[in-house]
């Protein structure tokens, strides 16, 4: 009886699911034109945060140059796709922020979109010498939507089998389009993301004045603008201020807080997401705040007074409510950034106590 070689294990099972591939537009000319190096960071930094995205839904099964491949059986496959192409792209704008490079490379970086693929059906998996890939009919038809007549270079191609399981409404956004592969013939149908695209550079553009803030809040800090924005930003400062059991920061573009993320745990499944979208120290800081609850955002101004002290302004507007659960949010997030500026204020006029010496 014949033995598998011991360098390829099969995994003969197979599995139903969604099949995704999440695929760099633009990337061949990119890198074709551009400086070695930095395209390699860049394409780095944009798969870790697409990836990331991804994970929430979705498994990674394997990274393919550009690509993303996925499986996952959970229903929210198209949302998870979108939201995906919306942290490629607040990266990205991001990027372009923090960097004063001109190199081909970093000038390049807006040209790069994504566009995906998306398949239900089955799936085995095999191991090549310590690599796992996905087999399957169902997997080649994935990989044989990449080359399509979508007139967009963004977008989601989804096949009948996804857009059968969705729901009537999102369906409809969905353009039907037929292919034909040596593998048959295949109906889908497409979503032009460019909308995305729009609202992803719309939220970084956010900045709330006390104009059209829900509220205000004011402190004044016992030190400089620059030594009071590094403690506000610090993980563990940030996690009293927000009065999080656990907060873990996600880094921003290019070594920066420019598209950061401080992930603030409140319990099981419960998680609150501070997002920076601007970020001009030591003047001003603004957060996108979304998660579990109402999205809200926020701008820190920082006001020098003196030599030696700071005016802090807190504008915050709450973004996805209206009446009653607008009044109640607005109460509730009052209450914690007014706790939360009295904690910084405590932490920075701790920081910077004499130590006593001892004799």
């Amino acid at each position: 009886m014949p033995q598998t070689p011991p360098d390829r294990e099969s995994h003969p099972a197979q599995r139903e699911g969604y099949i995704a591939i999440a695929d760099i537009s633009g990337y061949t000319t990119f890198v074709a034109d551009t400086e070695i190096e930095h395209s390699r960071e860049i394409l780095a930094e944009l798969l870790e945060v697409t990836s990331r995205e991804l994970e929430r839904h979705l498994r990674l099964s394997r990274i393919q140059g550009d690509a993303l491949i996925c499986v996952g059986e959970e229903d929210e496959v198209i949302p998870c796709l979108e939201d995906a192409f919306l942290s490629f792209h607040r990266r990205v704008r991001a990027m372009v922020a923090a960097t004063t490079c001109t190199c081909n490379a970093c000038r390049s970086v807006p040209n790069l979109t994504l566009k995906f693929v998306a398949q239900h059906g089955t799936y085995s998996t095999v191991t090549v010498r310590g690599t796992v890939d996905l087999v399957g009919a169902d997997v080649n038809i994935a990989f044989r939507l990449l080359k399509n007549h979508v007139p967009s270079h963004e977008y989601i191609l989804a096949t009948n089998s996804v857009l059968e399981r969705l729901p009537a409404l999102a369906r409809e956004r969905f353009v039907p389009i037929s292919e034909d592969y040596d593998l048959g013939h295949v109906e889908a149908g497409y979503r032009d993301l460019h909308d995305l695209r729009e609202r992803a550079y719309q939220q970084l553009t956010q900045r709330v004045t006390p104009k059209d803030a829900d509220f205000t809040l004011t402190a004044t800090i016992d030190a400089p603008p620059a030594d009071a924005y590094a403690e506000l930003v610090r993980p563990s400062t940030m996690q009293r201020v927000a009065g999080a059991p656990n907060i873990t920061l996600k880094g921003g573009a290019r070594g920066t807080l420019a598209n950061a993320a401080y992930h603030c745990e409140h319990g099981p499944d419960r998680t609150t997401i501070f997002e920076v979208i601007r970020d001009d120290p030591p003047r001003e800081l603004t957060l996108w705040m979304y998660g579990d609850g109402p999205e809200a955002y926020g701008t820190y101004v920082f006001e020098p007074v003196g030599s030696d002290r700071t005016r802090l302004r807190l504008s915050l507007r709450v973004a996805n409510a209206t009446g009653i659960k607008r009044l109640v949010a607005t109460t509730i997030f009052r209450f914690y950034f007014m706790r939360g500026l009295r904690r910084l204020r405590a932490i920075v006029r701790a920081s910077r106590a004499p130590v006593a010496k001892t004799a």
